[in-house]
């Protein structure tokens, strides 16, 4: 090998050393060095989805509406469920992990059940005309007040464009008590979307 290509062999390593000394003495992990991306590699992105209407509807209230109140309540007695309302806007990515986000004012041991149901109207919807709960789609073993709760539902029961109804109910006595809209941490769907790279266009050949 000629002396012309040694020395520029020790010249690289010399400057590989030296960066990697310097990066670490500012504070800089190795690990958070942003290297080049795959071209295979998939890109995730997470979408906040703030819900449109909420409410609660109670057993013992069988035709108030409860609206506009700004604590939602879950409770095994006197029965009480909550119905959350969202619109999910349309996206050109692929839907993967859903979680739902619920900050808890106040909560039992026993946790909160999630169950898909049909649509109703937050201004009118009360214990007589409120949709029956559909499918269990998730449950969540325990929640802590002055926290949020999030509970992964499965990804197939968002759409893109379309609307999700979800009734929440629990099995505790002790009233599970979330905020609203109106209480200022709204309930959310965050979406983590996955985009495919572009098909990566041939460098002509010289």
């Amino acid at each position: 090998m000629s002396n012309y290509a040694n020395s520029r062999r020790r010249w690289r390593r010399r400057y590989a050393v030296v960066g990697a000394a310097a990066l670490l003495g500012a504070g800089v992990g190795l690990g958070a060095i942003a290297m080049p991306r795959s071209p295979h590699a998939v890109a995730t992105q997470g979408v906040i989805v703030v819900d449109s209407a909420d409410t609660y509807v109670s057993q013992n209230r069988p035709r108030r509406n409860f609206g506009t109140r700004a604590t939602l309540y879950a409770d095994a007695h006197p029965e009480r469920a909550i119905l959350v309302h969202f619109d999910v806007p349309a996206l050109d990515r692929t839907m993967g992990a859903v979680t739902l986000r619920l900050y808890v004012v106040g909560g039992g041991d026993q946790g909160l059940d999630v169950y898909e149901t049909s649509q109703w109207d937050e201004s009118s919807v009360t214990w007589g005309s409120a949709p029956a709960a559909g499918s269990l789609l998730a449950s969540d073993g325990g929640v802590s007040p002055g926290a949020w709760a999030e509970i992964a539902l499965p990804a197939d029961v968002v759409t893109a464009g379309a609307s999700l109804d979800l009734r929440i109910e629990t099995g505790d006595t002790q009233a599970v008590a979330l905020s609203s809209r109106e209480g200022g941490n709204a309930p959310q769907l965050v979406l983590e979307t996955i985009a495919e790279p572009p098909t990566p266009t041939p460098t002509p050949t010289p």
